[in-house]
């Protein structure tokens, strides 16, 4: 008896009692786990991107991964550990108009406009008490700049205006790696207008161009530089009478391809690719709006070999606001844009659709898009805001919707709206920025990853957005943040760090 008892003891374990044994233990695991985190999670401070958030309004649509929706009364975000890692408000009134990562996500470089309008250079890892690493202390009266800084390398550039109207000078300046000194400046023929015009510089800091405002004040004219400030100056607007302002939030309706080799720009009417040579510059294409009903709005991103770009594009009717985003990839052509149809927004009352951010993958990839839904006559003080990733790497007209976010735009006290987005190099996560309904009902500030039908954490900020942008590794991003909202005029403005 004894003797097969042992026996039995010391059999093997066939498969199905392995399987068995694996399944209960993982089953175990999971159920202390989660009794842990819902009962002590506080007080062991675990991150709350390991457990599943609270219950979400998001909804499956059939054929369409990730289409969410934000309650009415605020977003919940699946989970989030990220936090604000430093915050500078300098001592008079600024505004932080652009701010750039810069130096291997080492620093980042801001421009001001107010009555401290200096440059400067923040690191990204800095903490509490935080002080620039750098700014500029020479004579520096201007309006209207625009920065932007290389994403490899210490190379710092601005686009900037002096003098006062009619009789504005605007010009191109680039500081030396500590704003030290300035390396070089180079003024546009002519005068400027009052309206900020734009810069961008490559990833490699080898390519510089440089945009006037245009029209009714003068000619769109364009800069390309190299590093040392050699290059020369195109007129866009003779080379197409509807290339005939910039257009765009702030002005940014350009954007420059990480190599440097192309550049796309966008007017009130019109879009254009250009390749960007030595000493001249050639049309690759360029098509204007379709029937003269649907117009260009907001930003443009071309991805880094300049193979693809994208621009916003929208149309409102009675009854519905549409969203559109154009993909023009290669081989380019002139005439009537063709545009790929992204999402529509169907919401009750009137409505007029404003586009503004738009964001592309380095390989073309991936595109995100933010587009706000403005209500009209007796619905002027709601609107709906919406964010959407679409896998754009199939042929024209069959690209797919991946995720596309939508909530009430503003329930409290001011209009909301997408002011920027931006995304990883990889486009495996987003950050969008908002101006916010200074209530908060709707955060200013969403991080959404790849896959995802709400947004990975929310921030709430003082005030609406003014620029952000994130690492190229996704582990950080940096806002401008006004102290107020953006309708309500100067005040002083703070620069934040976040860790995601």
């Amino acid at each position: 008896m004894k003797k097969r008892a042992k026996k039995g003891l010391n059999r093997k374990l066939n498969q199905q009692e392995i399987v068995f044994i694996i399944v209960v233990a993982m089953l175990v695991s999971f159920l202390t786990i989660w009794f842990i985190s819902a009962n002590f999670g506080d007080e062991l401070n675990l991150s709350p991107r390991l457990f599943i958030g609270p219950p979400s309004s998001s909804v499956r649509v059939p054929g369409v991964t990730g289409i969410g929706a934000c309650p009415i009364g605020g977003c919940a975000p699946i989970g989030g550990s990220g936090a604000l890692r430093w915050s500078w408000t300098p001592p008079s009134a600024v505004s932080f108009n652009t701010i750039s990562f810069g130096d291997s996500d080492l620093k980042i470089f801001s421009g001001s406009v107010g009555h401290l309008p200096s440059p400067f250079i923040f690191s990204a890892d800095d903490t509490d008490p935080v002080n620039p690493l750098f700014s500029y202390s020479g004579s520096i009266l201007s309006s209207n700049k625009k920065t932007a800084s290389a994403k490899n390398v210490a190379s710092y550039v601005e686009y900037r205006q002096r003098g006062t109207y009619p009789n504005k000078i605007a010009s191109v300046r680039k500081y030396s790696p500590d704003l030290s000194s300035i390396e070089w400046e180079r003024d546009f023929t002519g005068f400027s207008s009052s309206f900020p015009g734009g810069i961008a510089v490559s990833d490699d800091g080898n390519r510089i161009v440089a945009f006037s405002y245009g029209n009714p004040f003068g000619p769109l004219l364009m800069k390309v530089l190299d590093s040392q400030g050699n290059g020369y100056e195109v007129d866009l607007s003779a080379m197409d009478s509807l290339m005939g302002q910039l257009n765009g939030q702030n002005g940014e309706g350009y954007a420059l391809s990480g190599d440097g080799s192309r550049v796309f720009v966008m007017s009130s009417l019109k879009w254009m690719i250009l390749e960007l040579g030595d000493t001249s510059v050639n049309l690759l294409g360029s098509c204007y709006a379709h029937n003269n009903i649907y117009y260009p709005r907001g930003s443009v991103a071309i991805n880094y070999d300049g193979s693809r770009a994208v621009a916003p594009y929208a149309r409102g009717e009675p009854g519905h606001s549409y969203s559109y985003l154009g993909v023009f990839e290669e081989p380019f052509s002139s005439g009537v844009c063709w545009m790929g149809y992204n999402h529509e927004i169907q919401v009750p009352g009137d409505r007029i659709s404003s586009s503004y951010g738009v964001a592309i993958s380095d390989d073309g990839t991936h595109a995100v898009y933010g587009a706000t839904g403005f209500g009209v006559g007796e619905d002027t003080n709601t609107n709906i805001i919406s964010l959407s990733l679409s896998d754009i790497s199939s042929p024209q007209f069959s690209y797919q919707l991946l995720m596309n976010y939508f909530s009430p735009g503003d329930q409290g006290e001011k209009t909301n709206r997408v002011v920027k987005v931006s995304m990883t190099p990889d486009g495996e996560r987003f950050v969008a920025g908002l101006w916010g309904d200074l209530s908060h009902f709707s955060p200013e500030i969403m991080v959404f990853d790849k896959g995802q039908s709400s947004p990975a954490d929310i921030f709430s900020t003082p005030g609406s957005i003014a620029d952000l942008e994130i690492s190229d590794d996704g582990t950080q991003f940096t806002a401008s943040v006004y102290h107020r909202h953006a309708s309500q005029g100067v005040h002083t403005d703070s620069l934040r760090v976040y860790d995601i």
